[in-house]
């Protein structure tokens, strides 16, 4: 896995280097604004990498294609920096976490595409390691249901995050084991605060599954 420890920026400050990195300048300016990037670019692979990777690779991305995902995430990152308007760490770690969560939407989908129009080739990485047959399990019409459910519920959270992005990655910290204390600390508000916040988040969002709630029903019939 990857390191644990980056250097001495917080998100904010990465997402902020990214940007002013972005402006011209003369080549001594040049020079110590790819210092800066490098830097930033380091925050964002020691701090998020291990987290990404395991994120990505428990919801559809296994292996070399969850390291695809997350270089994929760390070049929108530097791509996007510039159209990010947060001013605290809290933030700029939710606004990471869409454009993360996100570029993993698009990934399935492009999965789902190539599976549709059988256009993956022989040499694709979605077909490298292509997974066994396995007769039991869900029958069609159950399979039919569970892929609605999810896309459903992917929809529905993705929508939520663009409109909640602090309660969205504050429910997916939680999702991923992460304690109340860490969660605060993340977002830089008291235990208490952050406890009381988790209840409304998750009150939250049920609007936002409850079309959700058919598709699971039909895998019981």
């Amino acid at each position: 896995g990857t390191p644990k420890e980056g250097g001495g920026m917080n998100d904010l400050e990465a997402l902020q280097a990214l940007a002013g990195t972005a402006e011209p300048g003369d080549g001594a300016t040049r020079r110590a604004r790819e210092k800066v990037r490098e830097e930033a670019a380091r925050h964002l692979y020691f701090e998020w990498g291990d987290r990404l990777l395991a994120h990505f690779t428990l919801n559809g991305a296994p292996g070399a294609h969850a390291e695809d995902v997350l270089q994929e995430t760390i070049e929108k990152l530097f791509l996007k920096a510039g159209t990010f308007r947060g001013e605290t760490p809290a933030s700029a770690a939710a606004w990471i976490w869409t454009v993360a969560t996100n570029t993993l939407d698009d990934y399935r989908d492009h999965l789902k595409r190539q599976a549709t129009h059988g256009a993956a080739g022989l040499d694709d990485p979605a077909v490298e390691n292509p997974e066994p047959t396995v007769r039991r399990g869900p029958l069609p019409e159950q399979q039919t249901w569970l892929a609605r459910a999810q896309d459903c519920v992917r929809s529905g959270v993705r929508q939520f995050a663009e409109r909640y992005t602090r309660d969205a990655y504050a429910l997916w910290m939680q999702a991923e084991g992460h304690s109340v204390a860490e969660i605060a600390a993340r977002l830089g508000k008291t235990p208490n605060s952050t406890a009381v916040l988790l209840v409304g988040c998750r009150d939250r969002i049920r609007p936002w599954l409850e079309e959700c709630r058919r598709y699971i029903s039909g895998l019981a019939t």
